[in-house]
């Protein structure tokens, strides 16, 4: 059996969820929309002053489809981009003027980080109390990835002791999350129920990719995005 997938079809729409949850948390909207139905307008308290994304150093583990999507986006904000990847893409890099960089000098020197990087045994956990103890007290960390890559109750611990200053999750582990997960009351959190790619320019995109692959493959042309090309010796 032949098995293809609509690989890069839902790049954009989880690109596009990443950057609308780094300005949420950056700028509290989900918060000041709250407090506006609520008749609070103190919007010029010091505590309601938030950040631009303009200037900032952008962190990204995992430099994929989604990634590079992203790095594409956010040059239009005119920050400085840096992205770690195990098997980096120069030619793509220098495209997107994006800056190769170690995990280290991530934690270190990102004011958001966003993880695009596929949940493996050696990425689950990845975000923990030790890893968040090496990033800077004003980033916020993005995940539009996995659940399993961070340690949900070392997160929420880093949020709410000021050990980083915000999150924005799309996904959970479990999902949906337990009534008890810690996130769900930590500070400074802007959370999703795993709609990265739930759009319907997404939905339509993959179909058609799906569509085409049929048709491809029955007409005997070529199938970019097979997964076993070696299919017909397993028959």
């Amino acid at each position: 059996m032949a098995v293809c997938n609509a690989a890069g079809s839902l790049s954009v729409a989880v690109a596009e969820l990443a950057v609308g949850l780094i300005l949420a948390v950056l700028r509290s909207i989900p918060q000041a929309d709250v407090e506006v139905r609520g008749n609070d307008w103190s919007r010029f308290f010091e505590s309601k002053t938030g950040h631009q994304i303009e200037g900032k150093t952008v962190g990204i583990i995992g430099f994929g489809d989604i990634s590079k999507a992203l790095a594409k986006m956010l040059s239009g904000f005119n920050c400085r981009v840096i992205a770690y990847d195990l098997y980096w893409n120069e030619e793509a890099a220098k495209e997107l003027n994006v800056e190769y960089a170690t995990m280290e000098q991530i934690q270190a020197e990102a004011d958001i980080i966003s993880i695009h990087v596929p949940s493996t045994p050696t990425t689950n956990g990845m975000v923990n109390k030790e890893f968040l103890s090496k990033c800077k007290r004003n980033a916020i960390l993005i995940n539009t990835a996995r659940g399993r890559l961070v340690v949900a109750e070392d997160l929420a611990d880093a949020l709410n002791n000021g050990v980083i200053a915000g999150a924005g999750m799309d996904v959970f582990t479990p999902e949906p999350p337990e009534p008890n997960n810690p996130l769900l009351t930590a500070k400074n959190t802007v959370l999703q129920p795993h709609t990265g790619a739930c759009t319907i320019e997404s939905h339509i995109k993959a179909g058609m990719m799906a569509a085409k692959n049929v048709a491809d493959f029955f007409d005997g042309m070529e199938v970019k995005t097979i997964l076993n090309p070696d299919y017909k010796n397993n028959i």
